[in-house]
């Protein structure tokens, strides 16, 4: 793994959404769960920072 400095290039974003045709019926609640402390964490534990 190798890191580069913070102002090196502008913040990688990873957006999520749930599309209007979406027919999958754990989707909304998977959605759900990615908003929550322990999704939160798993992401943190893994080297993420998570937006408010």
């Amino acid at each position: 793994m190798d890191t580069f400095p913070q102002d090196s290039h502008p913040p990688i974003v990873y957006p999520v959404a749930l599309t209007a045709s979406s027919t999958n019926t754990e989707a909304k609640a998977f959605l759900d769960f990615l908003s929550t402390a322990d999704a939160a964490k798993v992401f943190e534990d893994e080297g993420f920072t998570v937006l408010k």
